[in-house]
């Protein structure tokens, strides 16, 4: 695996204290809003005529065969899926860190017959993160939003994941190419397979 790492550890001690404390209080911040976001439009949905009747996604079944790589791309007709990558890495000093990547589609359930290229029907949604034991705690970072104008999206057919400047996509040899530009870290990997599939479920 090769693997290109950034940090920011140029900040001294006492200013990065001061930092953690200012972004904890602006993730609260931010949870919050989210939160406030969040119940505002399930009551819009809920009151709009639009809503009607529940959403009616495709069923996973124990029959439906697996085909690869085909079936690592997205299956739009489903609620979720996700697609993910954790492992540890080696610093240029030997330091272990370990990271996680994880990017979902989820369908809205909006009406598929909107035409505006602003519907929501698709988002998208990652998480990265990394561990540090040096620092203590796990820096971390995430992105959601909605699927459109080659900014966000989840490709069928092989695995083609985007979110602003994230990525994950699978080349032909097998080989992801992660990309993750973080608020405090970078993540560029090349993960190559090391056995075959293993099907899960």
């Amino acid at each position: 695996m090769r693997a290109w790492l950034r940090l920011s550890t140029c900040v001294p001690v006492l200013m990065r204290r001061v930092a953690v404390r200012i972004a904890v209080v602006i993730a609260r911040f931010h949870r919050v809003c989210l939160r406030i976001s969040a119940g505002l439009l399930v009551t819009a949905l809920a009151i709009s005529p639009a809503a009607g009747a529940p959403p009616d996604f495709s069923a996973v079944t124990k029959d439906h065969p697996i085909v690869l790589p085909l079936d690592t791309g997205a299956h739009a007709g489903f609620r979720t899926e996700w697609w993910y990558a954790t492992g540890w890495l080696a610093a240029p000093d030997g330091r272990p860190l370990g990271f996680q990547i994880t990017f979902f589609r989820s369908a809205t359930g909006h009406a598929a017959a909107d035409p505006s290229a602003f519907a929501p029907s698709q988002l998208i949604i990652a998480h990265a993160a990394l561990s540090d034991p040096a620092i203590g705690h796990l820096i971390h970072d995430q992105r959601i939003g909605r699927q459109g104008f080659g900014l966000a999206y989840a490709k069928p057919a092989n695995t083609d994941v985007k979110l602003d400047a994230w990525k994950i996509v699978r080349a032909a040899d097998g080989r992801y190419e992660v990309t993750v530009d973080a608020g405090d870290f970078a993540l560029h990997l090349t993960l190559a397979p090391t056995q075959a599939p293993l099907i899960q479920g």
